[in-house]
């Protein structure tokens, strides 16, 4: 308890900008290779099976595998729901805390994305952290830590695909549905809509495909809002991305599920070719839109004046493509590699 009451008070001065913070944001330039050490092991330890494992860890293994091969890198990668029994160079740990030691005597560093409450007496611990779910968040982490590194959330080559595939039919010649997705404890962000999504409704033909939680695919409506509720996977998801001309990802409304939170699910959605309004009480959504002027709404008329404006517009095409060329440019998980390749290399110039 004391714990979280130190972390919300924590939470609370940085907002308010009394501390500024010191973190460093890792390039995501192709990595320049003045010195590397040869057999370099790192070390992912994940003990935990979820959606932030598999977007910050497992969706970009392969692209930093092939990105290494590609620099001639002799560097070993290993990723396991194990610690390691063999000598290492780096541990990494996936929202973890290891009490003990390992072989080799690694750099401990911590990989956090959210709960910081769960661990912030001992984010001190660690060598260094990795931050990933925006600026705001790193900044509040180096109240604690001072080696703070920035290392944003990405979208897979895959889904990029997808949406390039996706875009060639435009969204204003698909179906008449609206998009939203995310876990089943942000759908209450969603329910606090229901009374625009209503009125919406009532003056357009509109479906709602709503995918979140693990029930059975059922249907229901809002007043004349008719909606679809499906289970979450990336199947289900990529099938409504194709169908839906609009997406909308509003926030919850506590500081630290607002403030501190990542513009993922608003970016998931542009690489898919979806045009999404985004939530403007999110610090990373605003960054992520202001590349392309996205739309983003907090206030309920805001919400259904964006709603109305775009859904027969064919801007809605242009913010499309703009959307998804930002997310290939700046947030795949390309760049992603090339962030963490850095990241090691400045740690062994350092050393």
């Amino acid at each position: 308890m004391l714990t979280k009451t130190r972390f919300y008070f924590s939470l609370l001065y940085s907002r308010i900008n009394i501390y500024q913070g010191s973190y460093e944001t890792v390039s995501d330039f192709k990595p320049h290779l003045t010195k590397q050490r040869k057999n370099l092991k790192i070390f992912f330890y994940v003990p935990v099976n979820n959606s932030g494992a598999r977007v910050i860890v497992y969706d970009i293994y392969n692209d930093l595998i092939k990105t290494m091969k590609s620099l001639g890198l002799d560097w070993e990668v290993i990723v396991s729901d194990k610690l390691p029994a063999t000598k290492i160079d780096y541990l990494i740990c996936f929202k973890n805390v290891p009490e003990k030691t390992f072989p080799g005597n690694p750099k401990l560093i911590m990989l956090i994305c959210d709960q910081a409450e769960v661990f912030w007496d001992d984010l001190s611990k660690f060598d260094y952290i990795v931050a990933t779910s925006s600026a705001k968040f790193a900044k509040l982490l180096s109240l604690k830590n001072k080696n703070i590194f920035y290392i944003s959330e990405s979208e897979t080559v895959k889904s990029l695909a997808y949406g390039l595939e996706n875009l060639k039919n435009n969204p204003t010649s698909r179906p008449l549905n609206l998009l939203w997705h995310g876990g089943s404890y942000s759908i209450d962000a969603l329910i606090k809509l229901k009374p625009v999504l209503e009125s919406f409704a009532s003056r357009n033909d509109v479906h709602l495909y709503l995918v979140s939680g693990s029930n059975s695919i059922y249907t229901y409506s809002w007043g004349k809002l008719k909606i679809t509720h499906m289970p979450w996977s990336i199947e289900n998801l990529l099938y409504c991305a194709q169908k839906s001309r609009l997406g909308l990802i509003p926030a919850r409304s506590s500081i630290r599920t607002s403030y501190l939170k990542p513009a993922s699910r608003v970016r998931c959605l542009f690489s898919l070719g979806v045009p999404t309004i985004g939530d403007s009480s999110v610090p990373d959504v605003k960054e992520f839109m202001s590349h392309f002027n996205g739309p983003i709404a907090n206030k309920k008329d805001e919400w259904l004046y964006f709603l109305e404006s775009l859904w027969d517009n064919l801007e809605l095409d242009k913010l499309a493509n703009n959307g998804w060329v930002t997310v290939n440019t700046k947030y795949s998980s390309l760049n992603t590699a090339n962030q963490w390749i850095n990241f090691l290399l400045k740690l062994e110039i350092n050393k």
